[in-house]
C-alpha cells in the first residue's frame, strides 16, 4: 500500500486544490484565504477569527432556517465556503481517519482489493489516497454530476486515475469509505440500504457524525416513517448495519472514529 498523500503534510497539497479551482475560473485567493479560516474553525483555534467566519456562519443559518420553513436550501453546496469547508474536513477529518485504518492493518484481512468506492468524494482528495493506497484495484468517487465540487473531483481523478461517478452501481465492492457523508443525507439508513444492494460491499469504513450542526446536515432524520436525533439516529444506522449482515471489528480508535465493518462470516 502507498500512502504517499496521507503521509506528506496537507499544505503539499493545498496548491493542486487552488490549481483546480482556478481550472474553473474560481477566485483562488478567496478559495485559499477561506479554506485556511476554516481548518482553524475546525480544528477549534479560530476564537481569535470568529469575525472573519461570518459569511460561514450565515451559510450556516441560511441552511437551518430553509429547513425549518420547510424546504431544502442545496444552493449552500456551490459556496466558495462551503469549498472551504470539504478542503478542511480532509485536513482535520478524513485524513486523520484514513491514516488511522491504514496504519491498524485492518485492511489486510480483506486480501486483494479489486474495488473501493468513495461515497459523496467530495473534492476527491480522498478517493485520490485511496487510489494510492489500493494501487491495482479501481476505485471509484460518488458525487453529484454538474456540482462544483465534483468538477473538482475530476480534476484530481485526472491526476490519479479514478472516476467519479453520480451513482455507482456494481455486483461486488471490496470496500465502501464514508467519512461525513451520511448525515448529510436526510434518510440515511434508506441510502445504506440501498448501498448495500448496489455495491455489495465487503466492509465498510464509517465516520458519521449526525448530532454535529453545520452545514448541509440534518436537525432529524427519518427512518421508516420515524423521526430520529442525535445519538439515537447513530444507534439506527448501526443497527441497520447488523441487520443488514454487518460486524463491527474493534479498532480502539478514540470516540471510535471511524468504524470499521465487516460482512459477518
Amino acid at each position: 500500500m502507498n500512502s504517499a498523500i496521507l503521509d506528506a503534510r496537507p499544505a503539499a497539497l493545498f496548491p493542486k486544490f487552488l490549481d483546480a479551482c482556478r481550472s474553473l475560473g474560481l477566485d483562488v485567493a478567496a478559495v485559499e484565504r477561506r479554506s485556511r479560516l476554516t481548518v482553524d474553525h475546525l480544528s477549534g483555534n479560530a476564537a481569535r477569527r470568529r469575525s472573519e467566519m461570518a459569511d460561514w456562519q450565515e451559510l450556516e443559518r441560511r441552511w437551518y432556517e430553509a429547513l425549518e420553513a420547510g424546504r431544502t436550501d442545496w444552493s449552500v453546496y456551490e459556496s466558495d465556503w462551503y469549498l472551504a469547508e470539504l478542503w478542511a474536513c480532509w485536513v482535520v477529518y478524513s485524513r486523520t481517519y484514513l491514516r488511522s485504518v491504514f496504519t491498524s492493518g485492518i485492511f489486510e484481512d480483506l486480501g486483494i482489493v479489486h474495488r473501493v468506492v468513495d461515497l459523496g468524494c467530495g473534492i476527491g482528495i480522498t478517493t485520490a489516497a485511496l487510489k494510492q493506497m489500493f494501487d491495482g484495484a479501481e476505485v471509484v468517487g460518488t458525487n453529484i454530476d454538474g456540482t462544483v465540487q465534483t468538477k473538482i473531483a475530476r480534476w484530481f481523478g485526472r491526476e490519479f486515475d479514478f472516476r467519479v461517478v453520480d451513482r455507482a452501481a456494481f455486483s461486488q465492492t471490496d470496500l465502501v469509505f464514508a467519512s461525513e457523508f451520511f448525515e448529510h443525507i436526510e434518510e440515511p439508513v434508506a441510502y445504506l440500504r440501498d448501498v448495500v444492494a448496489t455495491l455489495s460491499p465487503r466492509a465498510l469504513v464509517v465516520a458519521n457524525s449526525f448530532g454535529a450542526r453545520s452545514i448541509g446536515h440534518f436537525p432529524r432524520y427519518e427512518v421508516d416513517g420515524r423521526s430520529f436525533v442525535g445519538r439515537t439516529i447513530s444507534r439506527r444506522f448501526n443497527d441497520e448495519l447488523r441487520l443488514l449482515g454487518y460486524e463491527k471489528m474493534e479498532m480502539g480508535l478514540w470516540n471510535d472514529r471511524p468504524s470499521y465493518w465487516k460482512r459477518a462470516a
